[in-house]
């Protein structure tokens, strides 16, 4: 992989679907990313997020950086930052037009959520990406800044999981969760050129699960999905996966919807994402950190 002229290299990160659980192992990986690699999920080139992945993005593209996610999944108290960030919830706001402000009384859906965290506009920093599957044609759309969509409902979107919520109606378009077309959708961010993608994919495993039960096959299956993705990605940029091992796989159990395993969970990811990310080559001119992880 080689850096561009001008500026370093081109990272994506890919936040594969996962409940919420999943969004609980993606802390832990863009924890340990910054610890090992420094490099801050809030300054890489792009995120491609699906389903979990998608709201995890969204916290990422609002300003909350990894200490803080992960602080959220452990029940540590976060900065005063992210407190600023999350007061904006529930709060009123002027309406853009795709939408009206919040009603403070009543709990607010995804959609109304973000866009009140983010003031329903996109961040200039870092490109979104939020994958959902157009109903009319089955294909999957990267929703972004230029799909129309504010970002409260491109994360809603791909949220949408068929039979759980209603789909989301965005211009002329209906879409439902990103995860009916693949739970990862990492071979989506091609388009962009990246030299490096890292696959946080939380629904996936590390090496085949030889038993019996849904969940060693929706795995093993995943799993199988992910690779032949991240293969076709393999042939135009470095690409980086980080799985659920055995260890993380008996601290999420069978419920991926456990809130009572957050904590456990995200730091399991963290330990796991640490020990990936030591042995790969981290991205040109980007220097590890000179202390080591603090093994929170």
């Amino acid at each position: 992989m080689e850096a561009h002229a001008s500026r370093g290299p081109v990272i994506a990160l890919v936040l594969g679907g996962g409940w919420k659980l999943g969004a609980s192992f993606h802390a832990g990986v863009l924890l340990a990313l910054r610890d090992i690699w420094g490099v801050d999920a809030r300054s890489v080139d792009s995120i491609t997020g699906t389903s979990a992945g998608a709201v995890t993005a969204g916290f990422v593209g609002a300003g909350i950086d990894a200490d803080d996610l992960f602080r959220r999944e452990t029940g540590a108290g976060q900065s005063g930052s992210a407190r600023e960030l999350m007061s904006r919830i529930g709060s009123p706001r002027r309406s853009n037009g795709s939408g009206t402000a919040s009603d403070a009384a009543a709990p607010p859906s995804v959609g109304t959520y973000f866009d009140d965290l983010t003031h329903a506009t996109w961040p200039s920093g870092v490109q979104l990406r939020f994958c959902a599957v157009d109903t009319r044609n089955g294909r999957v759309a990267a929703l972004d800044a230029d799909s129309g969509a504010t970002p409260g409902e491109a994360i809603a979107a791909s949220c949408s999981v068929p039979g759980l919520a209603r789909p989301v109606r965005i211009g002329d378009r209906t879409y439902v969760d990103g995860a009916v077309r693949s739970v990862n959708n990492a071979d989506t961010v091609a388009a962009s050129e990246p030299d490096i993608v890292i696959v946080s994919a939380p629904m996936s495993v590390d090496r085949p699960l030889y038993q019996l039960g849904p969940m060693a096959a929706l795995r093993n299956s995943v799993r199988v999905q992910n690779a032949r993705e991240c293969k076709r990605l393999a042939t135009i940029c470095d690409v980086i996966t980080i799985e659920p091992t055995r260890s993380d796989i008996a601290a999420m159990g069978s419920n991926l919807n456990a809130a009572k395993r957050r904590e456990r969970v995200a730091r399991h990811a963290y330990a796991t994402a640490c020990e990936i990310l030591e042995h790969e080559r981290p991205p040109a001119s980007v220097s590890k950190p000179a202390v080591a992880p603090n093994g929170r």
